[in-house]
């Protein structure tokens, strides 16, 4: 497993790095729960870059549609 730094900034919902850790999660199935806020939200965005295929819900469909055309195009 390769581990490289990371500098998080979220402005304006961007992902702005570029190198990750590579925790072998390429391809792999992940499902989380309140992935439009908050931790949830960061694990989905982490996540999504390490090259998985993601699941996930909240309690506002509006969010979930929000989060999903920002992140729609990110990773493998």
């Amino acid at each position: 497993m390769q581990v490289t730094y990371a500098v998080w900034s979220d402005r304006q919902n961007e992902i702005p790095y570029q190198i990750l850790m590579d925790l072998g999660l390429k391809r792999k199935r992940a499902i989380v729960t309140g992935g439009t806020r908050g931790i949830g939200r960061k694990i989905v965005e982490l996540l999504v870059l390490e090259g998985c295929d993601i699941g996930f819900c909240a309690r506002n469909e509006q969010e979930v549609g929000e989060a999903v055309a920002v992140l729609s195009g990110r990773g493998r």
